[in-house]
C-alpha cells in the first residue's frame, strides 16, 4: 500500500507501507516519536496508526484532538483499500495500490 500525502504547504511524499505479519503500527503525527513525522499543526503528537492485521490494514484515531477521517467520515477505527482518502488534521493521504514508485518504505 502507498501513503500519498500531501501536507498544508502542498509538499507531496510517498511511503510504502509493505504488509508483514506482527510488525508494529506504524504511527502518524507530529511529534518526532511518530514513525511518519508530518509538519501539521493540526495534527496530534501521535494523530493515528496503521497497522498491517489479518491481510488487511487498519487504520486507528489515537484519541487526536481534532479526529481521523476516513473518506469524509470521522472514524476509531477502519479498513483500508487502495483508493481511500484520509484526513490527519490538515494533511490529506491518498492510499493506492503498490505498483507506484516511492520516497521511503515502513515496513508496516
Amino acid at each position: 500500500m502507498i501513503l500519498v500525502c500531501t501536507l498544508p504547504d502542498g509538499k507531496i511524499t510517498k511511503i510504502r507501507l509493505r504488509p508483514l505479519s506482527n510488525a508494529p503500527t506504524v504511527t502518524i503525527g507530529r511529534g518526532t516519536e511518530a514513525t511518519i513525522c508530518l509538519d501539521d499543526p493540526k495534527c496530534s503528537r501521535i494523530h493515528c496508526g496503521i497497522r498491517y492485521w489479518d491481510d488487511i490494514f487498519v487504520l486507528r484515531d489515537m484519541k487526536s484532538q481534532n479526529g481521523t477521517f476516513l473518506n469524509g467520515q470521522q472514524v476509531e477505527i477502519a479498513t483500508l483499500t487502495p483508493g481511500d482518502t484520509v484526513r490527519i488534521g490538515s494533511t490529506t493521504v491518498q492510499l493506492e495500490s503498490d505498483n507506484v514508485s516511492t520516497d521511503a518504505t515502513i515496513r508496516a
